[in-house]
């Protein structure tokens, strides 16, 4: 969970040196979409289902609390991919939204970049 605050920092932080702004507003507008979208439902998941293995663990039920674990990380991966497919059509939205087209592009590069990464930080 470290990984993901480090790089936006550094994103930020190299591309608000450039001079052209239009960069910084489609990380920014990337970024936004990939923490809505992705990182905030995943994540939200992630530790709903994980609360199931406390109480398994404190009743020393190791082999519920390990069947809960391995039941969590295919769960999370399905909702990964349900989470995933409205990024297919980012770009479109970002245009209806009103953005323009250059930002559009980049932010949408943006989030199909990431979005794999996002997997691992859940």
């Amino acid at each position: 969970m470290l990984f993901h605050p480090i790089y936006t920092v550094v994103n930020a932080a190299v591309v608000g040196r450039f001079e052209d702004s239009l960069y910084l507003s489609a990380l920014g507008l990337g970024s936004l979409t990939v923490g809505i979208m992705l990182i905030s439902i995943c994540a939200c998941f992630c530790l709903v289902i994980g609360s199931f293995v406390a109480p398994a663990y404190g009743d020393d039920r190791l082999d519920l609390a390990k069947i809960y674990l391995y039941r969590q990380f295919i769960l999370n991966a399905c909702i990964f991919l349900i989470a995933l497919i409205p990024t297919l059509w980012i770009y479109d939205f970002y245009i209806a939204i009103g953005q323009t087209e250059e930002r559009a592009v980049l932010a949408a590069q943006y989030v199909h970049y990431v979005s794999p990464g996002v997997l691992f930080h859940v």
